[in-house]
């Protein structure tokens, strides 16, 4: 998919998707591929332990397409969990 967009030398700015494409070497390559990276995470105790480690400052509001949300912004981390 990417290397079709190269090809017509188009940049993709957001790339957003569901848990089923947490695969390391996936998010890599749409990492090397996109400005942004949204991934919707499957909820469980572990992740919900997660979320409640981020801190209010970190929380930002973003509006993919029509649907507004609010997200961690991690720093140095490129991917955004949703």
């Amino acid at each position: 998919m990417f290397a079709y967009f190269d090809s017509k030398n188009l940049r993709i700015a957001t790339f957003r998707t569901d848990s089923a494409f947490q695969q390391k070497d996936t998010i890599e390559i749409a990492e090397a591929n996109a400005d942004k990276l949204y991934i919707r995470a499957l909820r469980s105790s572990t992740m919900d332990r997660q979320i409640g480690q981020v801190t209010d400052k970190q929380w930002t509001p973003i509006q993919p397409g029509s649907q507004k949300m609010v997200v961690p912004i991690l720093p140095g981390r490129r991917i955004v969990p949703l």
